[in-house]
């Protein structure tokens, strides 16, 4: 546990220091070049995995922004009805990674009878909110037209993603079962509610107000990247991104976790406890004195880690209307 908390102060340290020095572009090169140093690992029978897979990868979806609107399809070879699809929308700090960075634990869960799109969208900061938002919205009407093609059943979808993709996939879920939201954003939902079977939602951030309290490392560079405020919460279309505002009993069945010691620790246990006040159905796992860092759940290696996917597994399985 000293190691971990050494590990955690320096990245505090060290990215406090380049909030401090570094404009917002310099920073996102430095935040980016940091976050294509940490591959998560294989699952140990990873090769075996990809033998069971239909593959299929850049697959251009229609986008009104062309850049970032490409996406991956895994599926088992021995499919012998239509399965349940999970879309995924990356992490990264709204300005790094892409579908290339989850692969892995996509393909993982695909192998478990699943149809996953893992889709990219285009970053910041060269391109601003709403942008990411609406090419997922994008990118869902492209699964949703196209999900026979690939043996998936549109009536069974969930949408899922970690960290700041957990944010856009909650924001996409209360899109779709909110009305006002989406009026409020001029955007209409790819798909309706009924369609909408659950939300997978890891390490994510829900609450734009309390935020910048989190002191998540680089959190005013990823925010004023997204939307060209250095002072992120008085930009004018920010409560969009703060999913707790617009939660309803209408939003579906949802799993999230955190890590112990991941600063967006309390927006993922506020998030998970305003639902259940709505009666939402929720799956929860959150730790004490485990010593899990942001996005803990990649890490096979770790036993939280891999009961975590266990219990995401059950979750789609559970959440699924009967194919019979």
């Amino acid at each position: 546990m000293w190691f971990k908390k050494l590990y955690v102060g320096t990245i505090d340290l060290l990215s406090g220091i380049v909030e401090k020095v570094a404009k917002c572009n310099l920073a996102c090169k430095i935040y980016k070049a940091v976050f294509q140093l940490g591959v998560f690992p294989k699952p140990k029978n990873f090769d075996e995995i990809v033998s069971n897979l239909v593959i299929e990868k850049d697959i251009a979806y229609e986008s009104s922004i062309l850049e970032g609107n490409k996406l991956d399809v895994y599926y088992p070879k021995n499919l012998n009805k239509k399965a349940p699809i999970l879309m995924w929308i990356h992490g990264g700090g709204y300005i790094a990674n892409s579908k290339e960075t989850v692969k892995n634990y996509m393909m993982a869960l695909a192998n478990k009878g699943f149809v996953v799109f893992n889709i990219d969208y285009a970053l910041a900061p060269k391109y601003k909110y709403p942008s990411q938002i609406v090419q997922c919205n994008e990118a869902l009407k492209y699964v949703f037209e196209n999900a026979e093609n690939f043996n998936g059943d549109r009536e069974n979808i969930f949408i899922g993603g970690d960290s700041a993709g957990a944010q856009m996939a909650s924001q996409l879920a209360a899109i779709i079962s909110n009305e006002e939201l989406s009026k409020k954003m001029n955007l209409k939902p790819s798909i309706t509610n009924k369609f909408l079977r659950g939300v997978i939602l890891f390490c994510g951030l829900y609450n734009m107000d309390s935020l910048r309290a989190t002191k998540f490392p680089g959190i005013k560079t990823y925010m004023e990247a997204l939307t060209g405020e250095s002072n992120f919460e008085n930009y004018e279309r920010i409560d969009e991104l703060a999913t707790i505002k617009y939660i309803t009993p209408n939003y579906p069945s949802t799993f999230i976790t955190v890590g112990d010691i991941d600063p967006f620790v309390d927006q993922g246990k506020e998030l998970a406890s305003s639902l259940r006040a709505l009666g939402v159905k929720v799956v929860s796992r959150f730790f004490e004195n485990k010593g899990l860092w942001h996005e803990y759940q990649f890490k096979f290696s770790v036993k939280e880690a891999r009961e975590t996917f266990k219990s995401v597994i059950e979750f789609l399985n559970d959440n699924s209307k009967s194919m019979n």
